[in-house]
C-alpha cells in the first residue's frame, strides 16, 4: 500500500459590509431544508443542493447531525451536487430501537441513493461513525463508490468485547451526564476558541437519543474491519485527528489496510468537521480534486 502526504492549505476567507446596509431585523434562516424520505423501512432526513456531473455524499459523527458540515459545505459545492442526512438514531430521522448493524446504516444509503435516483459512482465522506458507514458501503458497493475519504473513522480492525461489555445495559442516562463527562476527550480546550461553535457542538450533543446512541456505540465496538477494508478498491483517504485519544497508529493501520489508501494527521479533535472545517476542508478538496470527484 503506498502511503501520500497530502498538503494542508489553509484559506484564510474574509468578510466585509458594504457600506449604507440596513439595520432592519433578518428572519433567521435554517442551514438545511428539513425533508424527509423512508428508505431502507426507516424516515431519514435529507438534503440535497448543488448540481455537476458529480454526487457528493456526507456522512456525519454520531451524535452529530447533518449540519455537521455547514462550515465545510461551501468549500466542497461549487460544481457538485451534494448529499447529507441525519443518520439513523441521529437528528430528526428515526431513532433507533434494538440491535442495529453497520450493514443496516448501508442499505439505508443504498436506498436512499436510489429513492432520490442518484446513480454512482459517488463520492463519500464520512466523519467517525459516518466514515465507518463509508467504509462499509465502498466494500459493499464498490462499483457505485468512485473515492472514499474518512476522519477519525470510529473503525476498529478487531471487535473490541470489553468496550461492549463496559456500556450500560440501561440506555436511560441522560445525554448531558455522558456528554459533559467525555466533552475534554471529544472536543479538546485548546479547539474551543470559537465559543458559538463549541456551543452549538455541546447543544446537538445533548439533543442526543439516548437509545439510539447506546445501540451505534455497541455496532462500533461489536464490528472488526480487517476483511472489509482490503475489499475497497477505490482511492480512500484516512485523515488522523490527533487531538484524539485514540492514537494515531491506529488510524495508520487502517490506511495501511486499504489497497489505495492514502494517510494524512490534522492537528484536531474527534467531531474534526465542526470542530476545524478551516483545517479539514482544504485537505478534502485536494483529495476530491485527485480523484475527479
Amino acid at each position: 500500500m503506498r502511503t501520500q502526504g497530502l498538503a494542508i492549505l489553509v484559506a484564510l476567507v474574509g468578510c466585509a459590509l458594504a457600506d449604507g446596509c440596513t439595520t432592519a431585523p433578518v428572519k433567521p434562516v435554517p442551514s438545511a431544508e428539513t425533508t424527509w424520505i423512508e428508505a431502507n423501512h426507516t424516515s431519514l432526513r435529507y438534503e440535497l443542493k448543488g448540481s455537476g456531473a458529480s454526487t457528493v455524499v456526507l456522512l456525519h459523527e454520531m451524535q452529530m447531525t447533518l449540519e455537521s458540515w455547514d462550515g465545510i459545505l461551501p468549500t466542497l459545492q461549487p460544481g457538485r451536487r451534494i448529499l447529507r442526512y441525519d443518520l439513523r438514531g441521529f437528528g430528526l430521522s428515526e431513532k433507533i430501537r434494538g440491535p442495529v448493524s453497520f450493514q443496516d446504516e448501508v442499505e439505508d444509503l443504498h436506498a436512499l441513493l436510489e429513492a432520490l435516483h442518484i446513480q454512482g459512482p459517488v463520492t463519500l465522506i464520512g466523519g467517525a461513525v459516518g466514515g465507518a458507514v463509508a467504509l462499509k458501503y465502498a466494500a459493499t458497493y464498490p462499483g457505485q463508490v468512485r473515492a472514499v475519504a474518512v476522519t477519525s473513522p470510529a473503525a476498529y480492525m478487531k471487535p473490541q468485547p470489553e468496550r461492549v461489555a463496559a456500556i450500560p445495559a440501561n440506555a436511560d442516562e441522560p445525554a448531558r451526564a455522558s456528554a459533559d463527562r467525555a466533552m475534554d476527550a471529544v472536543y479538546p480546550a485548546a479547539l474551543r476558541t470559537d465559543p458559538a461553535r463549541f456551543a452549538r457542538f455541546r447543544d446537538i450533543v445533548l439533543s442526543t437519543d439516548p437509545g439510539s446512541l447506546a445501540a451505534t456505540t455497541r455496532m462500533i465496538y461489536s464490528t472488526g474491519f480487517a476483511d472489509v477494508l482490503p475489499q475497497i478498491q477505490c482511492p480512500t483517504l484516512v485523515i488522523a485527528t490527533a487531538l484524539f485519544p485514540r492514537p494515531v497508529a491506529s488510524f495508520k493501520e487502517l490506511a495501511d489496510a486499504l489497497p489505495k489508501g492514502q494517510f494524512v494527521v490534522l492537528q484536531t479533535g474527534h467531531f474534526a468537521s465542526l470542530e476545524s472545517p478551516e483545517l479539514v476542508a482544504p485537505v478534502l478538496l485536494q483529495f476530491l480534486k485527485s480523484v475527479g470527484g
